[in-house]
């Protein structure tokens, strides 16, 4: 999936070919006194992706001529490429989008007609915002801080245009699309049959369930992978997993991996959770998208793994597994897990036993520990480069009422973290003083002791 954010427009000339001028024409003001300029972005070289996102996600973005310059250049973007921002685009039906023949929802219907991927996300997007089932108002199970869903005014326009785009589907992409949903249904239904089977007797059950479920035809995909197709499942790889809700269980397939390197066969795990809402991990997992992005075209070696993440329906989702990657539990340390004690102040985790890997000396100069400084500033500066992205990305999700955004100002806490106010020399100072604040500071050793206490968590 290519997430540029740079690039030339294409075609003709003038100012008109250079997309990245768009702005300057499409700003807060001329948007809010509908000034003729914003006439020229009828003919304006279209803007890649991640600026495209980031002029909508601005306060310019809600003019119906900037938003119409914003659905066009998406339409010159690969639809799998745009399905990467759904959650965002969804959130933007206020914007002439909920109504019939708005524009935001007729880009996502012509999208879904040039591609099944596409299709396939736009389905599982709408089923998450939708309307929830019934059993959603009054579980058999109820976690202790349950309450009731509540509209967040998605609910009947996400059921319109799912019931709009499966009634306009036609054909081998409407089976295809079907014969993807169903199979994967099938699965995670396997999680909700489990919870009132005997824990002891949960694995036995889970494989003779996944034993009775058959691969439908050879076309299907890992909805987190489009270019993973599944060729078997494996009944026996079924493992279910505790949960306060129902029974989330992870399964494995025998797949076709298509790549760079051309086809190669593997294992590809999933877990199909029901009970748990899913839209924050997605949320959470673009932004490290981005910045993996960032890293990836600075040349860093920072590792980051952003996982597949698939909401597919009311507080139910399909999440990738990493190969070899530990739990939660099985860390050697916890950072913040279950905070807002309020008294872990140092700016990020470098404790004194990871010191000590580092800098063995203490005397803070260690070849290791300066070449751990070097990334972190590197890593500072390169996102700072994807910093409208990222806080666009997370600014188009405030109105959805993930936990995330219940308190304060989250969007410009972000924001204020790039300190984009200050110069590349200034912001490299900036984090080596982050970094040495963190060294060894003494509120992580306290925050890891208390919850080791009270989670036993290991210091």
């Amino acid at each position: 999936m290519g997430l540029g954010g740079g690039g030339a427009g294409g075609g003709g000339g003038g100012g008109r070919n250079v997309a990245e001028a768009a702005p300057l024409l499409a700003t807060p003001a001329a948007a809010k006194a509908n000034a003729p300029q914003l006439q020229h972005l009828a003919v304006w070289a279209p803007l890649p992706l991640l600026d495209a996102m980031a002029l909508a996600a601005g306060k310019a973005g809600r003019h119906p001529a900037v938003l119409a310059y914003v659905m066009r250049s998406l339409e010159a973007c690969p639809p799998e490429d745009v399905a990467f921002f759904l959650p965002q685009l969804l959130l933007r039906f206020d914007q002439g989008g909920g109504g019939e023949g708005g524009l935001v929802e007729q880009f996502l219907m012509d999208a879904a007609a040039r591609s099944v991927y596409f299709a396939h996300m736009l389905v599982c997007q709408l089923l998450s915002e939708g309307t929830p089932p019934e059993e959603a108002f009054n579980p058999t199970v109820k976690r202790s801080n349950w309450s009731p869903p509540t509209d967040s005014g998605l609910w009947a326009v996400a059921d319109r245009v799912r019931g709009r785009l499966l009634g306009e589907l036609h054909g081998a992409v409407r089976e295809r699309l079907d014969a993807e949903l169903a199979f994967f249904d099938e699965v995670t239904a396997v999680s909700g049959k489990l919870y009132p089977v005997p824990k002891d007797e949960r694995k036995a059950a889970a494989v003779k369930f996944l034993e009775g479920i058959e691969v439908p035809r050879q076309d299907l995909y890992i909805p987190t992978n489009p270019d993973c197709r599944v060729l078997a499942l494996i009944p026996e790889s079924a493992a279910p997993m505790q949960s306060a809700a129902k029974c989330p269980i992870l399964a494995a397939f025998r797949c076709e991996q298509a790549d760079d390197l051309g086809r190669r066969e593997k294992v590809q795990a999933c877990i199909f959770k029901v009970g748990d809402d899913c839209r924050q991990d997605v949320l959470a997992l673009q932004v490290m998208r981005l910045l993996k992005g960032a890293f990836d075209r600075a040349g860093l070696p920072l590792y980051l793994a952003p996982y597949g993440v698939v909401p597919t329906g009311h507080e139910q989702g399909i999440i990738e597994v990493i190969p070899q990657a530990k739990s939660r539990a099985q860390l050697v340390s916890g950072a913040g897990v279950c905070g807002n004690l309020g008294f872990e102040t140092a700016p990020f985790k470098l404790s004194y036993e990871m010191t000590q890997l580092l800098d063995p000396g203490a005397a803070r100069d260690s070849p290791t520990f300066r070449r751990f400084s070097e990334l972190a500033i590197r890593g500072f500066l390169a996102a700072r480069s994807v910093a409208e992205s990222v806080v666009a990305t997370v600014a188009m999700m405030a109105p959805s009422q993930l936990p995330c955004f219940g308190y304060g100002k989250p969007v410009d806490s972000l924001r204020a973290r790039f300190k984009l106010e200050l110069s590349d020399a200034q912001a490299a100072a900036y984090m080596k003083g982050l970094v040495l604040r963190a060294y060894d500071k003494w509120t992580t050793g306290g925050y890891d002791y208390i919850q080791y206490l009270q989670q036993n968590i290991p210091k």
